[in-house]
């Protein structure tokens, strides 16, 4: 998705727009799924709320291995996530 086609000409600021890019989607696609867990917390009327904590940890984490391996690994997953949605939908329509 967002990684550069020549690794031998790859600079700094290569390195941290992919850690922003990382880190944003993996922000995003974390206050998500948190979203989710604590709408279905409230809806079972349970006293129990997830820590927003985790989503940062997961956004920071994802910001340095995008750092690192100049992968944006949260991207690819929700690339995949759609392909497979578009499979599906075309498959049961006509």
């Amino acid at each position: 998705m967002a990684t550069p086609r020549d690794r031998e000409q790859i600079t700094l600021m290569d390195r941290v727009a992919l850690a922003f890019l990382s880190g944003c989607s993996a922000l995003v696609l974390g206050g998500l799924l948190w979203a989710g867990v604590y709408l279905t917390a409230a809806q079972f009327a349970l006293d129990w709320a997830p820590s927003f904590g985790w989503v940062a940890g997961f956004a920071a984490a994802m910001a340095v291995l995008g750092f690192i391996l100049l992968e944006n690994f949260v991207g690819n997953w929700v690339g995949d996530f759609a392909s497979g949605v578009l499979k599906l939908l075309r498959a049961i329509t006509p």
